[in-house]
């Protein structure tokens, strides 16, 4: 297939984006898809059958035996799991980066050309020409002779053409796969040294070959035996065993292995890479694009491409794989037809974009050229241009829809065609009238002029003739084949609408500002990397894999065209780190690569370091590599696909790079080609930077175009050999000379040097006499500078450049039509009048008279009389020009909003006036009713109600009998009536309000559900409800209700009624409705927020009303629904304050009890959503700081007050508690805050440690008391605070929070209990009693630390004997915790303490009682005991002496007992008698003992 080299370097290989648009790029891309999955599959399929048939056809035997699909002409007899199996086989060496090897790809052709010539040559040689002239009795005798006649193909009608004419179309359909490919030819035109001729030469020859090969084959095929005796899924094979050259069959057959292996592989490779390429663009899912790290294959394309095509040879018939391949490539091609013949007729690409095409910031100017029906058959201009290319596009697509329907009935009805039906035979006639028709108008279109390496001749027709063939071949397809091809394009719609539209590039360049079109520089010569790249590509798209008839002729090398690393090119970007590169590598980086995140950081550095760099520090660079590079870096900057990552500077700055680049390169020998390039890129570069705003870079590069012109008008000049070339050389460089200086006259302004901008203007327009052509740009970069200073309010400014803009396009008419030097003047009169100043008013009244007489125009007219009135023109002028309005035939509409503008500025008796003018003008029209409606209007806001009532009741008399006003009008009525009668409410003029909606009321119909008549029985119900009439409120309401009740404002007018009537209930069920409608019918609509301001109003007046008529149970609902959903923090706290003082009286007076808990519950709530709004209020401003503190004082006192009320429950007060603390961090940090904060914080934390001692599971203890240490950390940074404020050393806060911390820690088992312990020891001020408390708390289950309660408790002790006045009870309490500890159940713990130390202790406590007096005798008691029970048990270890000492000491303890001494003393004595004499029994071991 043939195609033109126009579009050089696409993004993508399916580069249709470029002429029929980003749906058909998908579509085509999309059935290069299904050309490359079913090749796989049906060249599995083969490769199969082929096998199978090589080992006896073992594996088709097994498989239709043991597992059948049984769905005829749908899916295949049986699953091929051999096929299957083989595909996702070479899928995964695929995805490991596997490549084809060239060495072994041309074994395999060779391979392939020897097994072919082989076969055609045994073919001719056993071949019977008896097998051309087959008969039915010949196929008799061969069903005869056949066991299993199923083998056996149709017979047809015999003969040498047994299907006839349809059968050889239909062939040639199926078989179309065989001729792809040659596509690859065309894309060298590049490199051939003459393609005109060399490229339609090579078609033509491959084509022959191929050509010859398939007739060769097809001839001996059917030579050799019987085409009905054919076996489709291995021929060759079983063609030589008929024939009984039976070892011929296995040489063949692994030929044909050998072959199909490189088939496979070869339709596989590319097969992920298109997949890829339109995932990157976003017409497939993003994740199909993306690359493996190490392999650099695109795993995912490849992996779900190979399970497609898997799927498909494991389902489906090779015949029918075939079938569908087929038809996907003839609609591709036919595709590829129809954009070579658009891009022939489209407008050169070059030339376009070195002119600029300003674009305009207010009205786009019309264009020049209008598409007429004798412009259709004789263009005016011999080049294309925007409008004959549109042209061409058009009619190309009718041309498609009608060659479709052309082949249609030619393949479907050719039996009515060519029996004569004269129906049929006109419906021809008529298709083939109407395509020659078109063809003559795109034959009459200029073709493009621009010179490519190879161009298809004979356009239109050889490719109209091209996409009817195609056509005409799909129609030949079988309905299954198009059911099948059906499936695949609505799964392909789906994936494209579904996703693809959303995720293209073009879906979002589109959202992307519009910018003007570039122009491109010539890549270089030697760019051979890039063109290969696409010629490979392009190979890979256009080329398809083969079925068993095909296999010799396929060029194994298409599937080697791109390197194995290209996937690794794309996406090279995303692991670049351009800080380490240098700046030529950083250059070719950024060409290379994709655009990434990493993009603007290259540019910004190549930004910095092309100041620092001169071509001496690129020495070892020739000049013609670093104008590669520019010229590289310059087309690189202007594809769209930038725009999606970098913005307008950076873009700037890529080109400012480029130039520099170019400009180290300058030498005054360069060619003539060298410089225009180089103006043209200065130029562009300037203009990129005046349009971001950095005019001295800009100023930098227009002087270099300056420059850069004068050498090269030097040079033309030299070689001119004529004057009159030297005039036409001079022409060419004074074009580009009046752009510069345009563009230095925009960078001037942008500085505000105004002097310097008219001067560059004045100096291009001096030159127009000499370049005429130029005018129309002129004249709109003047116009585009008025706009761009009008903006700024430089009107004197403003007008120079508006008269210039003018002044230069009525030198030019053919190019400034009338309608664009009218808007001009428009303009400049606009800047005039808004000068503000009455001398400009003359000037801009002669100069929208001008305008006028270029275009009568609306606008002209109006600003024409807004002039008179800003210049204070009498009456009579002014009338004047009113009546010339008439004259002109101007619209009612306009006419109206003149009499609009007089009333504004206060011309009302004139306006008046002409307002009845205008109803007399226009009484035949249907739209005099708007008059009337504006003369009512006007009447109501001078204040005139009488005549106003007159005028309504007229036009109400006038509706009703038969002068109705048109459906448009009533609105607008109804608008004004309403306007007026809320102007009487307003003022509490309640009846006159009624009495403006009666006029509304007598508009609509009785039966009519119209949801403005349910607002207007809600207004009316409002007037009501004021005046007192309740009863005909209600009935108001009830209208209302009926017509809308969904709506707000009729259930807040329920409530009101209800309310009035004392129906509590009905008032709640309408306050519980509201909030219903508010919360479920505001996600559906547009005006969410302000149904939903709405409504919170509604919930305040509610609450208000309520509360007013003694309703509190109503109010209170209405009042947390205005907190709930209002989300205004002052609104939400009044409302909460408000819910405290209807709650907190009843809630103080309620017993205990469950419902007391519940109201509870319910102001913790209101806490918790006062903090909230709180917290919004102080971020506000809305309030005063002092407001703001005020506020949250009074939620924290009651929070407080609350708290105390709940003694009998903790949880609640602790909740209050916290509550409260939180509410006062809104409020100053003084004393009494702190003070505050921490009792709040110490109740709350001592109410979750009483909570953890009695929880019931430990999960529940541990939640409370990690609670408590929270809320004891806070406190203490809280005391710390307050203790510098002043003095507190009497407050026990510290101590308590030492102690609440030490049982949180010792419950949690804190591993750091002994740290955090150690700084307590040493603390002056604490008191015994606090270490007794450490002491019991450490011993209290579940906590067991023992030699903590032993140090707290000798603290303990310590700080007894210290006092001044000894607390002798409170010792003896403190000394018999530690006795306890020391001796538990009378046994001395030694691993605690030691014997000796525990001696100490009760020698210290007999010392104290000797000392002391009125030591409790139980104390003394309790002490005897211990010693004595310590001596037994040490007798009882033969510690004699011990005993004797602990006994003794039992003996006086037993002397400081008082009245208990006489119930002790003689038995103590006994039993001291009785160990006595034990011990002197046991003398010697007591000697012995230790």
């Amino acid at each position: 297939m043939l195609g033109e080299a126009t579009v050089l370097w696409a993004d993508r290989g399916y580069a249709f984006y470029v002429t029929v648009g980003e749906l058909w790029a998908f579509t085509t891309g999309w059935n290069l898809i299904l050309s490359y999955v079913i090749g796989t599959a049906s060249v599995a399929r083969a490769w199969s059958s082929a096998f199978d048939n090589l080992i006896g056809n073992h594996i088709s035997q097994t498989l239709q035996g043991s597992i059948s699909l049984h769905v005829p002409r749908v899916l295949a007899e049986y699953p091929d799991f051999f096929a299957m199996g083989l595909v996702l086989l070479l899928t995964g060496l695929l995805a490991l980066g596997a490549s084809e090897s060239a060495l072994v790809t041309k074994v395999f052709t060779v391979v392939n050309l020897l097994v072919l010539g082989f076969v055609i040559i045994s073919g001719f040689v056993k071949g019977d020409l008896h097998n051309w002239k087959l008969t039915e009795e010949d196929y008799k005798l061969a069903v005869a002779g056949l066991n299993d006649t199923s083998s056996l193909g149709p017979l047809g009608s015999g003969g040498f053409v047994p299907f006839g004419f349809e059968g050889i179309l239909r062939g040639a359909a199926t078989c179309f796969y065989a001729f792809v490919g040659f596509d690859c030819i065309a894309t060298t035109g590049e490199e051939a040294q003459n393609p005109q001729r060399s490229i339609p030469t090579g078609i033509v020859i491959s084509l022959f070959v191929c050509f010859l090969a398939y007739f060769g084959i097809s001839s001996a095929l059917t030579l050799m035996m019987p085409y009905y005796q054919l076996q489709p899924k291995s021929p060759l094979p079983e063609a030589f065993l008929y024939t009984g050259w039976a070892p011929a069959r296995y040489v063949v057959a692994i030929g044909s292995l050998c072959a199909l292996s490189t088939s496979l592989l070869g339709s596989m490779f590319p097969m992920p890479r298109v997949i890829y390429a339109m995932a990157e663009d976003g017409l497939l899912f993003r994740g199909l694009a993306r690359i493996h790290t190490s392999t650099h294959t695109p795993i995912v394309a490849t992996v779900v491409s190979g399970i497609i095509a898997a799927f498909m040879a494991f389902l489906f018939e090779l015949t029918d794989l075939v079938d569908l391949m087929s038809i996907g490539t003839l609609l591709a091609y036919s595709l590829v037809a129809i954009c070579v013949l658009i891009l022939r007729y489209q407008p050169d690409r070059e030339m376009r974009n070195e002119e600029d095409e300003v674009e305009l910031q207010e009205e786009k100017i019309p264009e020049t050229e209008k598409l007429t029906l004798q412009g259709l058959f004789c263009p005016l201009n011999s080049i294309p241009t925007p409008v004959s290319g549109q042209v061409v596009y058009v009619c190309s697509s009718l041309l498609a829809l009608l060659l479709s329907v052309l082949c249609l009935v030619l393949a479907q009805w050719s039996i009515p065609l060519l029996s004569g039906d004269p129906v049929w035979i006109a419906v021809v006639v008529l298709l083939l009238m109407l395509i020659t028709g078109i063809t003559g108008v795109i034959w009459r279109q200029p073709q493009s002029s621009a010179e490519l390496h190879f161009k298809v001749p004979a356009l239109p027709f050889l490719p109209l003739m091209s996409i009817f063939v195609n056509i005409y071949l799909m129609m030949q397809m079988t309905a299954g084949t198009w059911a099948r091809f059906g499936v695949w394009m609505l799964i392909g719609f789906a994936i494209y609408f579904g996703y693809g539209m959303r995720h293209s590039l073009e879906e979002v360049k589109s959202d992307q500002p519009s910018l003007k079109v570039e122009c491109s520089v010539s890549r270089s010569q030697t760019d051979k990397y890039n063109l290969h790249e696409f010629f490979s590509i392009c190979r890979l798209l256009f080329s398809s894999s083969t079925t068993p008839l095909a296999l010799w002729t396929r060029r194994s090398t298409v599937a080697s065209a791109v390197p194995a690393d290209a996937w690794a090119r794309d996406s090279k970007m995303d692991s670049n780190d351009f800080r380490f590169m240098d700046f030529k590598e950083t250059v070719e980086n950024l060409i290379a690569t994709d655009i990434s995140p990493n993009t603007p950081e290259a540019i910004d550095r190549l930004f910095m370091d092309i100041g620092n760099i001169n071509r001496g520090s690129m020495a070892e660079i020739q000049d013609c590599q670093i104008e590669e590079m520019a010229v590289n870096l310059w087309n690189w900057a202007i594809t769209n696909k930038m725009d999606l990552v970098i913005n307008e500077e950076q873009k700037a700055k890529v080109r400012h790079v480029a130039c520099k680049l170019i400009r180290m390169c300058e030498h005054p020998d360069a060619s003539e080609e060298a410089i225009q390039r180089q103006i043209l890129m200065t130029m562009k570069t300037g203009k990129g930077w005046v349009d971001v705003g950095n005019v001295a870079l800009a100023d930098d590069f227009f002087q270099s175009a300056m420059t850069s012109l004068e050498q090269l008008y030097s040079k033309l000049t030299q070689r001119s050999p004529t004057e009159e070339h030297v005039v036409m050389q001079k022409n060419t460089v004074e074009r580009d000379l009046l752009k510069v200086l345009s563009y230095q006259a925009e960078a001037a302004v942008a500085e505000g040097d105004f002097q310097r901008a008219s001067s560059c203007i004045l100096r291009c327009k001096d030159m127009l006499m000499r370049l005429p052509q130029m005018a129309y740009y002129l004249h709109t970069v003047c116009y585009n500078l008025g706009i761009q200073i009008y903006k700024e309010n430089k009107y004197e400014e403003s007008c120079f450049w508006l008269s210039q803009s003018y002044d230069i396009g009525r030198t030019d008419r053919n190019s400034v039509e009338p309608e664009m030097l009218a808007k001009v003047l428009r303009l400049l009169a606009t800047a005039y009048l808004d000068w503000d100043s009455s001398e400009y008013y003359d000037k801009a009244l002669n100069i929208i008279n001008l305008a006028n007489k270029e275009e009568l125009h609306p606008v002209g007219l109006f600003l024409k009389v807004k002039i008179l009135l800003k210049s204070e023109m009498a009456n009579q002028e002014l009338f004047q020009t009113l009546m010339e309005i008439l004259h002109f035939g101007m619209s009612l509409n306009f006419c109206l909003n003149i009499v609009k503008l007089l009333v504004d500025h206060e011309r009302g008796s004139i306006g008046f006036y002409f307002l009845k003018i205008i109803c007399e003008h226009f009484q035949s029209s249907e739209d005099t009713s708007k008059a009337q409606l504006l003369h009512i209007d006007m009447l109501l806001q001078r204040k005139e109600e009488m005549f106003a009532k007159e005028k309504v009741e007229e036009i109400i008399i006038g509706h009703q009998t038969g002068k109705p006003l048109a459906s448009e009008l009533i609105g607008y009525f109804h608008s004004i009536i309403w306007k007026q009668a809320a102007r009487s409410f307003e003022v509490h003029n309640f009846d006159n309000a009624l009495h403006w909606y009666c006029y509304s009321l007598r508009f609509y119909a009785a039966d009519q559900s119209d949801l403005d008549l349910a607002k207007l029985q809600r207004n009316m119900a409002s007037c009501y409800l004021h005046l007192g009439r309740f009863d005909k409120a209600k009935e108001a309401v009830i209208k209302a209700a009926q017509r809308d009740p969904r709506n707000i404002f009729t259930q807040f007018y329920i409530f009101k009624i209800s309310i009035v009537e004392g129906n509590s209930g009905r008032a709640l069920e309408a306050i519980i409705t509201l909030e219903y409608l508010l919360t479920t019918e505001e996600q559906h609509e547009n005006n969410a927020s302000t149904k939903r301001s709405s409504g919170v109003m509604l919930f305040s007046l509610a609450a208000q009303f309520a509360l007013e008529n003694g309703q509190q149970v109503v109010a209170v609902k209405a009042l947390e629904n205005l907190a709930k959903y209002s989300e205004e923090p002052p609104q939400v706290l009044t409302a909460l304050k408000c819910l405290f003082r209807l709650f907190l009286p009843r809630v103080s007076q309620m017993p205990e009890c469950e419902n007391k808990k519940k109201e509870m519950d319910r102001l913790l709530a209101y806490f918790n959503r006062a903090l909230l709004n709180l917290t919004q209020l102080f971020e506000g401003e809305a309030w005063t700081l002092a407001s703001k503190i005020n506020e949250a004082h009074w939620f924290r006192k009651t929070a407080w007050n609350l708290a105390v009320q709940c003694e009998k429950d903790p949880l609640s007060m602790r909740e209050f508690f916290v509550l409260s603390y939180k509410l006062s961090q809104f409020c100053p940090s003084d004393q009494v805050i702190l003070i505050a904060q921490k009792t709040c914080l110490l109740m709350a934390a001592a109410i979750d440690l009483d909570q953890g001692r009695k929880a019931s599971t430990a999960f529940e203890q541990t939640c409370f008391l990690n609670r408590a240490l929270d809320l004891i950390c806070k406190c203490r940074d809280i005391w710390n605070l307050l203790k510098t404020t002043g003095d507190f050393s009497r407050d026990p806060c510290e101590t308590l929070l030492l102690l609440y911390e030490f049982e949180v820690r010792a419950k949690l088992s804190d591993p750091l209990l002994d740290h955090f312990l150690e700084p307590v020891w040493e603390l002056p001020h604490l008191e015994s009693k606090a270490f007794e408390t450490i002491a019991a708390l450490a011993m209290e289950m579940p906590a067991c630390y023992p030699s903590i309660a032993l140090k707290a408790l000798k603290k303990a002790l310590f700080f007894h004997k210290r006092k001044e006045s000894i607390d002798v009870l409170g010792y003896s309490k403190c000394m018999h915790s530690l006795v306890n500890l020391l001796v538990p159940d009378g046994v001395p713990n030694t691993e605690l303490c030691p014997m000796e130390e525990i001696w100490g202790n009760f020698e210290d406590a007999l010392i104290f009682i000797s000392q002391t007096e009125g030591y409790p005798e139980m104390e003394i008691l309790c002490l005897m005991i211990k010693s004595w029970n310590i001596g037994i048990f040490l007798y009882s270890k033969r510690m004699y002496v011990s005993t004797e000492k602990w006994c003794s000491l039992a003996l006086r303890l037993l002397n400081y007992l008082g009245s208990l001494k006489s119930t002790y003393e003689t038995q103590v004595n006994i039993l001291y008698s009785e160990l006595v004499e034990a011990l002197e029994k046991n003398k010697r071991s007591a000697f012995n003992e230790e």
